[in-house]
């Protein structure tokens, strides 16, 4: 007997949607009853192979399970049916293309990232906002939830239409009794159109407010700008944190300021607070006070001696008491003083004592902080310094004073040598005349590698006579530093008038001395002074020692002090021989006038001549040299002559012989008229 083959077709198959988490029924209808064994695979969202289950079909049905954790993932999963065996003819077919679809249903589910719930006023409703939420598919849908703080503590949504995974609702106002945070959690989803979640657990956490408040200003205050910062909530009363702060341009800032460089000034802020509960706004102000300053350019010290107070003057500063800290290094070292100084109409000063600063050279003082003594503001000073020199003491050790002889009514001129010691520079000094002329004066002078001159004028020198100068006093013009006293030893010079000066015989003819100058005619002033020639007896110009002098010109000497002084002039007539030149007649008649032979310059040109006279008859009536007087129309010889040797009027002869080796003797005549 041949016993039928099972038969399995899709047709066979019936699979209904489930959701995840729950066992799969295939359920089969129309077939024979009987016990089958079924082999399949899974394949899809959930695979698995060579399965195999046991079906009992009575009345042309049957089913048997897959358990939920053979199919944990949602989506479609196709059953593929392998082969069929009835169980009890053992009768066995391979199956082709006989399969189902199962369908797992996603569970209705969320998590806390699709969960907002916004900050409340207290009072008002909490709004659930669900969006984004991938697994709630389009349906309605109702939430269980908890919030452990809230009265009561679980609560449901009723129900709430998602669409495109989004929808919302409202939790009572009464659940939220006091301020402070809240956690919503989602314990449970159902829902009658997709698949119920009931162990859902997400969870959101949000703030119920108390009703806004942005404060109360506590009333304008003053800061210094040396407090660093400043806390702008510190001015307020009352306000709720979390708020904004913007300045006076509406500009948002930070608090606590940084106030350190705000200039003087009154400064606006307003604290901004917005909540659930709306916008509130409180405007505030604070006054930055001057910060007080110091800068080099405020300092100054001037240059002081030793044994004085060193006075250190402030100018260009805001008006005010303040107290300063400085230290002194340099040549005198001093380390945290204090002063306190009132400055007004931008100025003051304050003194360091001497006793402080006892050594010469420069020192620094360095100021590191000032105090507004009012305010109290301070700040803290760096490289704010300033000099000042302790000049030494002038040294003149080892100096002496001369000064020139002078004349009555003109200046001498006074040297001071020997002050190696004394720094090159200006120095005020004070002198004293004594004897035949009396002053003080001080007078400003220049010291140079030791050595200074300066001139007591003329006006002070009115007497003739002994006159001592005296220094009593030398001060450096630079340092104002100096010495007093006996500084130096005194000197006496004279003041008197200059004799006439005094011409050697002869010094006014020149006729050995080819082109003769006012050199030459100074060389025969007696003594050789210092003189000065002039082309006037009175006022003039002075010739230069160079100029030619010029034969007949009377020139005008006067000797001439160091001091510049001189006496009454000499009148001298310049006589400049260049030749002999013998007169042609004389008249020896005693009327003064051209009464002896003269040959002008003959001695000085010829110092060796011999003159030779003789009458018409040849003899001789005369002979001379410059031993002789000129020859006055006598003789002493024979021949014609008249009473006392008288020589007749008549013509003369002369030979001159010169003897001086070189030129030759010259004769002539010379007529004597009576």
């Amino acid at each position: 007997m041949v016993l039928p083959n099972p038969i399995l077709t899709t047709t066979n198959i019936t699979i209904l949607p489930v959701c995840m988490g729950s066992d799969v029924a295939i359920n089969f209808s129309g077939m024979v009853d009987g016990t089958y064994n079924l082999n399949y695979d899974l394949s899809g969202s959930n695979t698995l192979a060579n399965q195999t289950a046991t079906v009992i079909i009575s009345g042309g049905n049957g089913s048997f399970t897959i358990p939920t954790a053979i199919v944990p993932n949602s989506g479609s999963t196709t059953i593929i049916f392998n082969s069929i065996q009835n169980a009890t003819t053992s009768c066995q077919v391979a199956l082709s293309n006989v399969n189902g679809t199962i369908t797992i249903k996603v569970l209705a589910q969320i998590d806390a990232t699709n969960i907002a719930v916004s900050s409340i006023c207290i009072g008002s409703v909490a709004t659930v906002v669900i969006s984004n939420a991938t697994n709630l598919p389009d349906g309605v849908y109702q939430f269980n939830y908890s919030i452990p703080t809230g009265t009561p503590a679980t609560g449901n949504s009723g129900d709430v239409t998602i669409t495109g995974g989004s929808g919302q609702f409202i939790i009572s106002s009464s659940v939220f009794a006091t301020i402070g945070s809240y956690t919503l959690t989602i314990s449970g989803i159902t829902t009658t159109t997709g698949c119920s979640n009931p162990t859902q657990n997400a969870n959101i956490s949000f703030t119920v407010v108390a009703p806004l408040s942005s404060g109360t200003f506590t009333g304008l205050t003053s800061v210094c700008p040396s407090i660093g910062v400043l806390d702008l909530a510190a001015l307020l009363t009352g306000e709720i944190t979390g708020g904004v702060w913007t300045d006076s341009a509406l500009q948002v800032v930070t608090s606590p300021l940084n106030i350190s460089n705000f200039a003087a000034g009154t400064y606006n802020y307003t604290y901004t607070v917005t909540n659930s509960c709306g916008t509130a706004f409180t405007p505030i102000q604070f006054t930055v006070l001057l910060n007080p300053q110091l800068i080099p350019l405020n300092i100054s010290i001037s240059s002081l001696c030793p044994g004085s107070n060193a006075i250190v003057n402030l100018t260009g500063m805001v008006d005010g008491t303040y107290t300063l800290n400085y230290n002194l290094t340099g040549s005198n070292v001093l380390a945290n003083q204090s002063v306190v100084v009132t400055i007004t109409a931008s100025n003051g000063s304050f003194t360091i004592p001497m006793a402080l600063i006892p050594n010469v050279g420069s020192t620094v003082i360095s100021f590191t902080s000032i105090v507004n003594n009012a305010s109290t503001c301070s700040n803290t000073l760096s490289n704010v310094t300033s000099n000042f020199t302790i000049n030494p003491i002038p040294i003149v050790t080892g100096s002496s004073i001369s000064a020139q002889a002078t004349c009555p009514n003109f200046a001498s001129l006074v040297t001071i040598s020997g002050a190696s010691s004394l720094t090159d520079g200006t120095y005020s000094i004070t002198y004293q005349l004594t004897g035949a002329n009396t002053s003080t004066t001080t007078i400003l002078v220049n010291f140079t590698s030791g050595v200074a001159t300066f001139t007591i004028p003329s006006t002070d020198l009115n007497n003739s006579g002994d006159t001592t100068i005296t220094i009593n006093q030398l001060i450096s013009a630079t340092t104002t530093c100096g010495i007093t006293g006996n500084i130096l030893s005194p000197t006496t010079f004279a003041v008197a008038t200059l004799a006439t000066p005094v011409l050697i015989t002869d010094g006014n003819v020149f006729c050995d001395l080819p082109n003769p100058t006012i050199a030459d005619l100074s060389a025969n002033i007696v003594g050789t002074p210092n003189v000065l020639w002039y082309n006037a007896q009175t006022g003039g110009t002075t010739y230069s020692i160079t100029d030619l002098l010029v034969d007949g010109t009377i020139y005008y000497v006067a000797l001439v002090a160091s001091s510049g002084c001189e006496s009454a002039r000499l009148p001298v007539k310049v006589s400049i021989c260049t030749d002999v030149i013998i007169p042609d007649g004389f008249s020896p008649n005693n009327d003064g006038i051209n009464d002896t032979f003269e040959i002008p310059n003959l001695s000085v040109l010829f110092p060796n001549f011999q003159l030779e006279i003789y009458n018409r008859y040849g003899n001789l009536v005369f002979n001379g040299d410059k031993n002789k007087a000129n020859w006055g129309g006598t003789t002493t010889e024979g021949g014609l002559k008249l009473d006392n040797n008288l020589l007749p009027t008549g013509v003369y002869f002369y030979i001159l012989n010169f003897n001086d080796g070189t030129r030759k003797a010259i004769q002539g005549s010379v007529y004597l008229n009576r």
